[in-house]
């Protein structure tokens, strides 16, 4: 699980130094994607493989759903962007990583970074728009999230059935 926040800089050979202590979280290798807003994502292969799974199962052609967003315009409109926005990464034993030139300019990533915790993965962001982040992201309510919990689960009450 990440944790915390962290200015750190990309060096004059293009790596980005998140640190030892995500590199162990994240392993040899991990996956950098570009985020819904002005960030990118940094996963580590075991939870990009997660999300990867869902996609591929929402999009199996042997199965009446994946027929039906095989056809769904939105749908693959959002796959092509995913795919083709990312890119897998080694991470070297200091914990720093080389983004690609054309992740970081989606974003204007230039050298100035903010890495910020998002629990199963990071979110690299320029200090511009870090700053100007709405302040009401880190005061969210639980409950607004019940349509994305199991029905036996109870995230108020600590989760579990």
């Amino acid at each position: 699980m990440f944790r915390g926040t962290h200015s750190t800089k990309i060096d004059s050979k293009g790596r980005l130094l998140l640190g030892a202590k995500y590199k162990k979280e994240l392993g040899d290798k991990a996956i950098v994607v570009r985020g819904e807003g002005p960030y990118l994502k940094v996963f580590p292969l075991s939870h990009y493989a997660k999300i990867e799974q869902w996609l591929r199962a929402a999009s199996d052609l042997d199965t009446e759903i994946g027929m039906r967003m095989f056809f769904d315009a939105k749908f693959q409109s959002y796959l092509e962007n995913f795919y083709s926005n990312q890119a897998e990464v080694d991470v070297d034993e200091q914990g720093r990583i080389v983004v690609p030139k054309f992740l970081c300019e989606q974003i204007g990533l230039v050298s100035d970074v903010i890495v910020r915790a998002a629990g199963n993965h990071l979110r690299l962001w320029t200090p511009k728009d870090h700053y100007q982040r709405p302040d009401n992201e880190t005061t969210l309510d639980p409950q607004g999230f019940q349509e994305f919990i199991p029905p036996n689960e109870d995230v108020t009450a600590g989760g579990g059935k």
